[in-house]
């Protein structure tokens, strides 16, 4: 009798101690948002929300139109896949850059509540003419919008960049 006593306590503090150690994962929820631009392209979003309440920007993706110095345009995509912590009002600023042949400046802010976020983007870049001299290309301030929709999928993705779309 002694034995099966143990046997099911042990069961028991068992199953208790698999249910809390995954409490704090099934705590943790992904939040979407999808909307767009002043420029009516594309922007998505993915929030993280812990148990404790903190929330961090997951995911950031935009489709953006550049004008270059010569008055020619191109299609841009920019990435965020940092984990980015916002403060107690849901607002986050990243300013970012890349040095590099093709560099970028890309400043983003966001204000992230339950079932909407807004913010605005900036991006400047480099580009070629068509006789291939550099230029400077820029979006301006653009102001963002998005509503919360189901989870879309994971981006796998980490770190920042920019994509040319053409």
């Amino acid at each position: 009798m002694r034995t099966v006593t143990r046997a099911i306590a042990l069961v028991v503090l068992t199953a208790s101690l698999m249910v809390s150690a995954a409490l704090p994962a099934l705590a943790a929820r992904h939040l979407s948002y999808r909307g767009e631009t002043s420029q009516g392209t594309r922007v998505r979003l993915e929030v993280l929300r812990k148990a404790d309440g903190r929330r961090f920007l997951t995911e950031f993706r935009v489709t953006l139109w550049i004008t270059c110095e010569d008055a020619s345009t191109e299609r841009v995509g920019f990435w965020i896949g940092e984990r980015e912590r916002l403060d107690e009002d849901g607002m986050v600023t990243l300013e970012l850059r890349d040095d590099g042949f093709f560099g970028y400046a890309f400043t983003l802010t966001a204000t992230v509540r339950r079932d909407s976020a807004e913010g605005t983007v900036e991006l400047i870049t480099t580009g070629l003419t068509s006789d291939d001299q550099a230029q400077l290309c820029q979006t301006g301030l653009l102001d963002w919008s998005a509503e919360r929709v189901r989870r879309a999928g994971a981006f796998a993705h980490q770190g920042h960049g920019l994509v040319r779309l053409g």
